[in-house]
């Protein structure tokens, strides 16, 4: 597959996945924190990146970098940073260069899952691989995923993901 049909494919799958995971995002980043502020700025930062406009990818990024900034050691912050990279890249938002943003995902991504080794965070490294253009990592990531997760919408709209862009 190409880089545009493979966003497409992203576009139209990230509006399945709002649908089939509303309920796993809401009760997610609330493991791994114990600083409710940190925990509701990533709430935040994912409800906005949903949105995937500009103005709302630019407050998921300043929410995501809050939750951050107010712990350090939660790793939703650093998966919700990526997502929203992973989202600008899909629009068309340049903040860097599309090769840096997708190392800073990588780089994000890999924070995460070192904070936390779940479900979530293979599920979430998924999809940076794919974007990389990457299918057997995105593959071996999902796997991964599944097996943490079996009860995960997530973790099997991230294999269905690899699958399909493999």
């Amino acid at each position: 597959h190409n880089a545009a049909a493979l966003y497409a494919h992203v576009d139209i799958l990230a509006a399945l996945q709002v649908a089939l995971t509303k309920g796993e995002y809401a009760r997610l980043p609330s493991k791994g924190t114990k600083n409710l502020e940190a925990y509701l700025q990533v709430l935040q930062a994912n409800r906005f990146m949903r949105a995937f406009n500009k103005e709302s990818l630019a407050l998921a990024r300043q929410y995501a970098e809050e939750a951050i900034a107010l712990d350090p050691g939660y790793f939703a912050g650093y998966a919700a940073l990526a997502g929203v990279i992973l989202n600008e890249t899909t629009i068309g938002i340049d903040t860097l260069p599309k090769a840096e943003a997708l190392q800073q995902a990588l780089e994000l991504s890999q924070k995460a899952l070192a904070l936390n080794p779940s479900s979530y965070t293979h599920g979430n490294l998924t999809f940076v691989y794919m974007f990389q253009l990457n299918p057997e990592k995105a593959l071996l990531e999902a796997e991964q995923a599944v097996a943490l997760g079996p009860n995960s919408a997530f973790a099997y709209y991230a294999m269905g993901s690899a699958l399909f862009s493999s």
